[in-house]
């Protein structure tokens, strides 16, 4: 094998181990996501068994509640979908490795770097 095949191979190696990991946190993040949308989903609907019964103190309770309640599952499926459909870029996943194994330094973003200036037509 050429020097040039097996830099291909150790990138393709590299790239597949990166979008492995991009996918793991894809899906803990929809998992994280799913289980805060049904605890944010259940704190509402008991809160509101006590919205109809402020009613006599406050009349506009129940609609504020109601409100309130939708607005917080809303932006909650926004940002929860956000994040669960954007794929963290290959870089950012060697910064996040990297952070978490110290032993490893700039090793991943270093192979990153070097494939793509290798990749690059010379002048």
């Amino acid at each position: 094998m050429t020097p040039t095949e097996d830099l291909h191979r150790d990138y393709q190696r590299l790239s597949r181990f990166l979008r492995g990991i991009g996918l793991r946190l894809r899906l803990r993040a929809g998992i994280e996501f799913l289980f805060l949308f049904l605890s944010a989903l259940g704190f509402i609907l008991a809160g509101s068994l006590s919205a109809f019964e402020l009613r006599e103190h406050f009349a506009y309770y129940p609609l504020i509640y109601s409100l309130f309640g939708a607005l917080s599952l809303l932006l909650l499926l926004v940002f929860g979908f956000r994040r669960f459909l954007t794929a963290p870029s290959q870089e950012a996943l060697a910064r996040f490795l990297e952070k978490k194994f110290p032993r490893l330094r700039d090793d991943i973003t270093n192979s990153l770097a070097l494939y793509h200036e290798v990749e690059k037509p010379p002048r």
